[in-house]
């Protein structure tokens, strides 16, 4: 957008408003994540509202969260700015029926996943 050859980009989010990313990475993909990087999800279980993440990230993003149910059906999806370290993601549950669920960050074979519970 700015035309110095670096990603810009404008992203959709869930709660209606566009967010923009100047000279960004933006990743869903797994070799950038490991086990050791997604930590905690809480509060867990819980009923359906928001639930938090920590991550821990090698550089700046915007990184791509979702939440698939126990049939691997996604059924939230969204982009999370993180800085380099220490993070908190905060999910939107709230739409979510009593049942187990995933939060995956990363594709394939390669992907991380906790396991969410709402009551």
């Amino acid at each position: 957008i700015d035309d110095d050859g670096d990603l810009d980009a404008f992203i959709g989010n869930g709660d209606g408003t566009i967010s923009y990313y100047k000279n960004t990475l933006l990743s869903s993909t797994a070799s950038l994540v490991s086990q050791e990087q997604v930590g905690d999800l809480f509060p867990n279980p819980t009923k359906a509202g928001m639930v938090n993440l920590d991550y821990t990230a090698v550089r700046s993003e915007a990184l791509v969260v979702r939440i698939v149910d126990a049939t691997g059906k996604l059924v939230v999806s969204q982009i999370s700015s993180v800085v380099e370290g220490a993070n908190t993601l905060e999910l939107d549950a709230s739409g979510l029926s009593q049942g187990i669920y995933f939060v995956e960050i990363g594709e394939a074979a390669a992907k991380v996943q906790r396991k969410l519970v709402i009551q």
